[in-house]
């Protein structure tokens, strides 16, 4: 295996995990001075982030209001003892500069991070993710599960973390914060 920490120990700091080479099999974030990687999606979870982030883009143009927000791929964000790096990020319009330069982004420019979670990653994604954007002050995480039927899990911060909303496939549920949007989980099964 290629993985970017062989022959190195830790502890890590962002500096060194922005400095890491891009690895086309994993996906490196930092967690308390310790790598955490997970395998890069596959077709299928690909193909969810990709569609729900055509219909986070479709909502954010439908309003024909001065664009306030805008949905980046591989972003770093910068939480308390760590980086994550999420499936989407919906950020503040003006954060994509310092993603663009591989900069990460500040939890304050953050509105919403979805995760499509697989099976290897469901645990460290409700658990110690849900925890990690929380901590920040991330508005909204998100999450789509599609084993064994497509699920999202809607959260949304409340004292003491995320409050979760499921919408199961077949089920359309309206999200209005922080724009509109009528999704139905079944559109990101492939």
């Amino acid at each position: 295996m290629n993985l970017p920490a062989a022959g190195r120990t830790g502890p890590w700091t962002v500096e060194d995990v922005l400095a890491l080479p891009d690895d086309a099999r994993h996906r490196v974030e930092l967690v308390g001075g310790s790598l955490l990687l997970s395998p890069e999606p596959d077709v299928a979870h690909r193909w969810a982030g990709l569609r729900f982030a055509m219909l986070l883009g479709a909502a954010i143009d439908a309003d024909g209001e001065p664009q306030l927000f805008q949905v980046l791929e591989s972003a770093h964000v910068a939480v308390p003892d760590g980086l994550l790096a999420p499936y989407l990020v919906l950020a503040d319009v003006g954060a994509g500069t310092a993603a663009g330069s591989g900069a990460p982004l500040g939890a304050d420019s953050v509105v919403a991070v979805v995760e499509v979670s697989s099976p290897a990653t469901r645990a460290v994604d409700e658990a110690l993710k849900a925890r990690l954007y929380a901590a920040a002050g991330v508005p909204h995480y998100w999450r789509v599960e599609l084993d064994p039927v497509p699920r999202l899990r809607l959260g949304r911060l409340r004292p003491g973390g995320y409050v979760d909303r499921i919408v199961e496939a077949g089920e359309t549920t309206r999200l209005d914060d922080p724009f509109l949007l009528d999704i139905d989980p079944a559109v990101l099964r492939r």
